[in-house]
């Protein structure tokens, strides 16, 4: 079996911009591990932080079901609290042992980039 890590900075992020590939995957047969790196906390209107993580987590579990993702790891970082942390070089133990520790090696890894000439694709 193939592992597939699908690395996203917020809740939404993954149905839509790569549900279809993630969905492919994981009828092909593929055990797809989803990591999301925010809590999203503050992506939202009228609710407090903690509804708003809460909410967006419950439906982040449920659009992973629908897609066949196998494994949801969170990282929990504040959503507007990432910009400056570079997870690579980081001493926070979050981000090395949560990514490190997952189960399975993935296969294929994909992350969402625009070109020069804005063109969204797919690495």
């Amino acid at each position: 079996m193939h592992t597939a890590m699908v690395i996203s900075p917020h809740a939404d992020d993954v149905a839509a911009f790569c549900g279809g590939t993630i969905a492919r995957l994981a009828d092909e047969g593929s055990k797809v591990v989803l990591v999301r790196v925010t809590d999203d906390c503050r992506d939202s209107v009228g609710l407090t932080l903690e509804e708003t993580a809460r909410r967006n987590a419950e439906e982040l579990r449920s659009a992973a079901k629908i897609l066949g993702v196998a494994v949801i790891e969170e990282l929990g970082f504040e959503t507007h609290a990432v910009a400056s942390l570079s997870i690579t070089r980081s001493k926070d133990s979050r981000s090395r042992s949560s990514v490190t520790g997952l189960p399975g090696v993935p296969e294929r890894m994909f992350e969402r980039q625009v070109d020069q000439t804005g063109e969204d694709r797919l690495s």
